[in-house]
């Protein structure tokens, strides 16, 4: 029975943020990292994504994206531990700890790669990648969409 009444209550979740919007509502400004990772929760479902890659320094980036419960599983690729078991209390997130990430090329060959091999995705599957480009912390501001196998 409670079963039940979590899975109504998840689908209800997921049909608010709609409704209000459809009926008027308005909703508060969201800034960059906010936003990509609403676009990246709307394209997980649009798009049947396989996997979603976040390269996190802090987890947060990883909690945005966590609060839009999307369909496909979240890992959080971060190269400090205390991320990473950070990360392991978020809904949908699977943490991987990883070698640190310079640039969004490294990024994306690093997630496929990494994904690959887990066995998490597989040649053709479509995978989302959200990091930030800057050297800084809470510069969130890269998102991609990739094919496996397409390098």
């Amino acid at each position: 029975m409670m079963a039940k009444i979590v899975a109504e209550t998840e689908t209800q979740m997921r049909l608010l943020p709609r409704a209000a919007t459809a009926m008027g509502q308005h909703r508060k400004s969201l800034n960059i990292p906010e936003t990509i990772c609403e676009c990246m929760a709307h394209s997980a479902q649009d798009l049947d994504l396989a996997a979603i890659a976040i390269f996190t320094e802090t987890g947060n980036t990883a909690r945005l994206l966590s609060k839009y419960r999307p369909e496909a599983p979240i890992y959080a690729m971060s190269p400090f531990e205390e991320v990473v078991n950070r990360c392991m209390l978020l809904w949908g997130t699977w943490p991987i700890q990883c070698d640190r990430f310079k640039d969004t090329d490294k990024l994306v060959s690093m997630a496929e790669d990494m994904l690959e091999h887990g066995g998490f995705v597989k040649s053709k599957d479509v995978v989302g990648i959200v990091a930030g480009t800057a050297t800084r912390t809470g510069a969130t501001n890269f998102m991609r969409l990739h094919l496996i196998g397409d390098r």
